[in-house]
């Protein structure tokens, strides 16, 4: 028996779309760390009050930052 195939490989299926659709501004970029334990209450009740993840909290922080160097 010979099976002969016509065509290329997966032609016939629908593409497969998984996940979240792409973002105008994409995360790609991590930055770590280090602090001392004050500065980690002081970010953990940030978060807390602000009801805001830690990267959230850091994006705040730095564009505050960056605003007020503008001035």
């Amino acid at each position: 028996m010979i099976f002969v195939r016509i065509g290329k490989r997966g032609e016939n299926m629908a593409q497969k779309r998984a996940g979240r659709p792409p973002s105008d501004h994409p995360l790609v970029r991590r930055i770590f760390v280090r602090v001392s334990d004050e500065t980690k209450e002081k970010l953990d009740a940030c978060m807390r009050e602000l009801n805001l993840s830690c990267s959230d909290v850091v994006r705040l922080g730095i564009d505050w930052v960056y605003d007020s160097l503008k001035k």
